[in-house]
């Protein structure tokens, strides 16, 4: 029998519940997103804080630390199921005070086939896509359908925003909510920066 495979861990993790407004740099690691470090050692979670060291995204928008898809290396997926990558936001009590846009500025270099996509947890404790590229309510807001995808102009980072008033609206938040970032990647996607992360507000 070959040990090496037979590894498996758990993970417990209490979310930290605040109100608005909230606003997240990254200059302190730690910070009250989480990104859960995968239940095998072939699904890592990607997600890191820290100061990104890759070919392309080097920076942060401001300061020194941003949240990436692997700090320091480029992010190529050789097992059997591709890897999926979560960043959770911490959970948001929207019963006083409602949401009204999110914001936030990423640089990104995804590989043909990966993309990265920002869900909402609604009232039937549901993940739903945040938004769609076609829906009219950002000139910001993905490249293909419900997924950001491709690179930054310049591998720059490119302020991106959300009216979450439009959930708000809809009546598809309970009194909590919470976001989630979710990166992609399918086996053997070619390798590539992924996405860098910082200057996150509601």
């Amino acid at each position: 029998m070959d040990t090496e495979d037979n590894y498996l861990s758990k993970e417990f993790h209490r979310f930290y519940q605040i109100r608005l407004e909230y606003e997240e740099g990254f200059e302190d690691v730690l910070s009250k997103m989480y990104a859960p470090s995968g239940t095998t050692k072939y699904d890592r979670n990607l997600w890191e804080i820290g100061a990104p060291a890759k070919n392309r995204i080097t920076t942060a928008k401001v300061g020194t630390n941003a949240v990436v898809t692997d700090l320091d290396a480029t992010v190529t997926v050789t097992n059997t199921y591709g890897n999926n990558s979560i960043l959770y936001t911490p959970i948001f009590d929207i019963g006083q005070i409602k949401p009204d846009t999110m914001s936030f500025w990423m640089n990104r270099n995804i590989p043909e086939g990966a993309v990265l996509k920002v869900e909402y947890l609604n009232y039937q404790n549901k993940w739903r896509a945040l938004g769609s590229a076609m829906d009219g309510r950002s000139d910001s807001w993905y490249d293909a359908s419900t997924n950001f995808t491709g690179n930054s102009q310049g591998y720059s980072y490119e302020k991106k925003w959300y009216p979450l008033s439009a959930i708000s609206g809809t009546g598809d938040f309970s009194q909590y909510t919470q976001l989630r970032f979710v990166y992609y990647v399918p086996e053997g996607t070619a390798s590539g920066d992924g996405v860098a992360i910082d200057e996150f507000k509601i």
